[in-house]
């Protein structure tokens, strides 16, 4: 998981063309004023969309996994908390879907605040818990971009 300012986005460009796409993507000042919807890069392989959401209390937010996919996600208008917790210290709450490569899990995480700029990553492993209310519920905007993890650059310990 990567937590961080968009200023420092540049830190990151070593995960390869897809992630440096979607970085700049968060980057690009007139999201917020952008209709909700889907924009592709690579069919299937990567994209990013921008969502109109109704945040809810963190215990009515299940964590979500991906195995194939890694979520870029930033709020863009009004707030939302996003929570993160390894797959590995929470229980499955269901089966994992193939088809639209999601596993839940249930239990407890740290919250990170993804606005005014701070954007989180969430690699396959890494559950988030999405849509939770700051304070009290309400509407947010955020874009949520998809890379499949092929193209992310992988770097090897003698690197």
């Amino acid at each position: 998981m990567i937590y961080a300012h968009i200023d420092d986005a540049r830190n990151y460009s070593g995960l390869g063309e897809a992630m440096v796409w979607a970085l700049n993507q968060l980057a690009r000042h007139v999201l917020k004023d952008l209709p909700a919807g889907k924009t592709v890069l690579v069919p299937g392989r990567a994209w990013f969309s921008i969502e109109d959401i109704e945040t809810k209390p963190a215990g009515e937010v299940p964590f979500e996994a991906h195995r194939e996919f890694v979520d870029v996600q930033m709020t863009l208008k009004g707030s939302e908390r996003i929570g993160y917790a390894p797959v590995s210290r929470l229980v499955p709450s269901g089966i994992y879907s193939s088809d639209e490569d999601i596993q839940y899990f249930r239990g407890e995480g740290l919250m990170l605040d993804c606005t005014h700029g701070m954007f989180a990553v969430f690699f396959p492993g890494d559950a988030h818990q999405p849509c939770t209310a700051a304070a009290e519920n309400g509407t947010a905007r955020k874009i949520v971009v998809k890379i499949h993890k092929s193209l992310i650059t992988r770097r090897t310990a003698s690197e």
